[in-house]
């Protein structure tokens, strides 16, 4: 335990880091979507409306 403490009072002695419960992190999230300052990234799935070609010249798909 005292290596972990020890590990992490280094790692905050390097600066700009941030330690945090995930409830903080889902808060902090949460706020940036909601004052606009950040968004989501939302990716479309499936990638492809087809097998991938690659796979089926592999004849994986």
């Amino acid at each position: 335990c005292d290596r972990m403490a020890q590990m992490i009072e280094d790692i905050r002695s390097e600066g700009n880091v941030w330690f945090a419960k995930m409830e903080d992190i889902t808060a902090h999230i949460q706020k940036c979507i909601d004052d606009g300052s950040w968004t989501p990234r939302v990716d479309k799935l499936p990638y492809y409306d087809a097998p991938i070609p690659e796979l089926k010249d592999a004849g994986l798909a």
